[in-house]
Protein backbone atom coordinates (compact mmCIF):
# COMPACT_ATOMS: atom_id res chain seq x y z
CA UNK A 1 0.00 0.00 0.00
CA UNK A 2 1.43 3.43 -0.81
CA UNK A 3 0.88 6.38 1.71
CA UNK A 4 -0.01 9.81 0.49
CA UNK A 5 3.68 10.96 0.54
CA UNK A 6 4.55 7.92 -1.95
CA UNK A 7 1.86 8.39 -3.87
CA UNK A 8 3.10 12.34 -4.08
CA UNK A 9 6.62 11.09 -5.07
CA UNK A 10 5.18 8.84 -7.81
CA UNK A 11 3.75 11.75 -9.39
CA UNK A 12 6.40 12.88 -11.24
CA UNK A 13 5.02 16.07 -13.94
CA UNK A 14 2.69 17.04 -15.94
CA UNK A 15 4.09 19.07 -19.38
CA UNK A 16 3.72 21.77 -21.02
CA UNK A 17 1.48 23.20 -19.09
CA UNK A 18 -0.06 25.50 -19.91
CA UNK A 19 -0.28 23.26 -23.26
CA UNK A 20 -1.81 23.59 -26.68
CA UNK A 21 -2.69 20.76 -28.23
CA UNK A 22 -1.14 18.18 -26.29
CA UNK A 23 0.60 17.32 -23.17
CA UNK A 24 2.33 14.40 -21.25
CA UNK A 25 1.65 13.10 -17.65
CA UNK A 26 5.28 11.30 -16.11
CA UNK A 27 4.48 9.07 -13.31
CA UNK A 28 6.10 5.95 -11.40
CA UNK A 29 3.78 3.19 -9.40
CA UNK A 30 5.49 0.50 -7.48
CA UNK A 31 5.56 -3.03 -9.35
CA UNK A 32 1.87 -5.15 -8.78
CA UNK A 33 -0.02 -2.12 -8.03
CA UNK A 34 -1.99 0.16 -10.36
CA UNK A 35 -3.02 3.98 -10.66
CA UNK A 36 -6.04 5.74 -12.07
CA UNK A 37 -5.35 8.53 -14.06
CA UNK A 38 -8.89 10.63 -14.63
CA UNK A 39 -8.71 14.02 -16.27
CA UNK A 40 -12.25 16.41 -15.80
CA UNK A 41 -12.70 19.60 -16.85
CA UNK A 42 -14.04 22.42 -14.35
CA UNK A 43 -17.83 21.39 -14.63
CA UNK A 44 -16.50 18.01 -13.15
CA UNK A 45 -16.94 16.24 -16.57
CA UNK A 46 -14.50 13.37 -17.63
CA UNK A 47 -12.63 13.89 -20.47
CA UNK A 48 -10.05 11.14 -19.99
CA UNK A 49 -9.98 8.19 -17.57
CA UNK A 50 -7.85 4.70 -18.03
CA UNK A 51 -5.92 2.71 -15.06
CA UNK A 52 -2.77 1.89 -15.73
CA UNK A 53 -0.32 -0.81 -14.10
CA UNK A 54 3.53 -0.92 -14.38
CA UNK A 55 6.33 0.40 -13.12
CA UNK A 56 6.95 3.62 -15.50
CA UNK A 57 3.56 5.49 -16.83
CA UNK A 58 3.96 7.66 -19.46
CA UNK A 59 0.71 9.24 -21.39
CA UNK A 60 0.60 12.14 -24.17
CA UNK A 61 -2.63 13.27 -24.71
CA UNK A 62 -4.22 14.97 -27.66
CA UNK A 63 -6.04 17.62 -26.52
CA UNK A 64 -6.70 19.61 -29.86
CA UNK A 65 -10.74 18.65 -29.18
CA UNK A 66 -10.53 20.07 -25.80
CA UNK A 67 -12.03 23.52 -25.35
CA UNK A 68 -9.11 26.23 -23.59
CA UNK A 69 -9.35 26.36 -19.98
CA UNK A 70 -8.44 24.66 -16.77
CA UNK A 71 -8.85 21.05 -16.09
CA UNK A 72 -7.61 18.77 -13.18
CA UNK A 73 -5.72 15.80 -13.30
CA UNK A 74 -5.81 13.45 -10.47
CA UNK A 75 -4.40 9.90 -9.71
CA UNK A 76 -5.35 7.77 -7.45
CA UNK A 77 -3.88 4.49 -6.37
CA UNK A 78 -5.39 1.08 -5.19
CA UNK A 79 -5.32 2.32 -1.34
CA UNK A 80 -7.20 5.34 -2.23
CA UNK A 81 -4.19 7.73 -2.21
CA UNK A 82 -4.55 10.38 -3.78
CA UNK A 83 -2.63 13.53 -6.17
CA UNK A 84 -4.41 15.94 -8.03
CA UNK A 85 -3.42 19.01 -10.93
CA UNK A 86 -4.36 21.57 -12.68
CA UNK A 87 -3.44 21.62 -16.29
CA UNK A 88 -4.31 24.63 -18.76
CA UNK A 89 -5.17 23.97 -22.07
CA UNK A 90 -4.93 27.09 -24.57
CA UNK A 91 -5.22 26.75 -28.30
Amino acid sequence: MQSEDQLGKSYRQVYPNPAGNEFTLVGTIMVGESLAVEITDTKGTAVFKNTYKGNEVRITLDTKSWQSGAYFVRLSSEDGSMKSAMMIINH
